[in-house]
């Protein structure tokens, strides 16, 4: 089975996950435990509320290929979002009725550049939304929301698993959750495991790892997910996350 083009963004772990098994035939830590709230960190110094006077590129702000994913692949472009009103567009939007928020529609968003390794052996998506002051407020408080991590992670196995099992032979697993240690820059992490079992045996034959990990600054919120077979791509994780927390410094 061919899997088309699903918009890249803080959806694209799931999307990856998919991909891999439909080609495959075969610490501070509070959000990896069994609640799987998510981790959070320190803030890094924030940008000015005169930030909200400048006109701010989302595109700007995703991750952009470096040298750690110089031999992966581009599966999708970078490209801003023109329906500002996508239930896609934030992962605070679709966890808003798991927490019981209120998030209104960004003033603009974009998705980073989608790459993969291996036909999806690692997979690599970004995405940003710039959002008013007063969101960027009330999302930080999401984040905070100990029931956070598992809405949000809960909204990912939805997705996977409502695509499908990965092939006739093997079906979906229960989520692992995992420790995750919140990189340098970034406001939280959830990190988890979707195991693939055989039909026959119930056996585990792959699991896919999603990490997920959260950053803002002034209107700006990032995302980043890095899906990887069998292991965390932890060292992929934090050279990308401090490519974008760089560039949140800049606006």
């Amino acid at each position: 089975m061919m899997l088309t083009r699903i918009r890249a963004g803080w959806a694209g772990a799931a999307v990856a996950a998919v991909a891999v098994f439909t080609l495959c035939s075969c610490g501070s830590t509070v959000g990896a435990n069994s609640a799987t709230s998510a981790s959070t960190a320190p803030r890094t110094a924030e940008a000015s509320v005169a930030t909200s006077s400048k006109k701010l590129d989302p595109l700007a702000f995703v991750y952009a290929q470096g040298a750690e994913t110089k031999s992966f692949t581009v599966t999708s472009a970078a490209s801003a979002y023109s329906d500002l009103t996508d239930p896609d567009i934030s992962p605070f939007r679709l966890v808003a009725t798991c927490l019981g928020t209120t998030v209104e529609p960004p003033i603009a968003a974009g998705d980073g550049v989608g790459l993969s390794l291996n036909d999806g052996e690692v997979a690599v998506n970004s995405s940003t939304q710039i959002v008013s002051p007063a969101q960027r407020a009330r999302d930080d408080e999401t984040l905070r929301d100990p029931r956070f991590g598992s809405c949000f992670q809960q909204t990912l196995v939805d997705w996977v698993k409502g695509a499908g099992e990965p092939n006739d032979a093997v079906h979906w697993g229960e989520v692992a959750p995992r420790n995750a240690r919140v990189p340098a820059g970034a406001s939280a992490r959830v990190l988890f495991a979707l195991p693939i079992l055989d039909n026959a045996t119930n056996q585990q034959v792959q699991v896919m790892v999603i990490d997920v990990v959260f950053l803002s600054s002034g209107q700006i919120e990032d995302q980043l997910s890095v899906t990887s077979l069998a292991n965390p791509a932890n060292d992929l994780v934090l050279t990308a996350t401090a490519q974008m927390a760089g560039k949140l410094k800049q606006q």
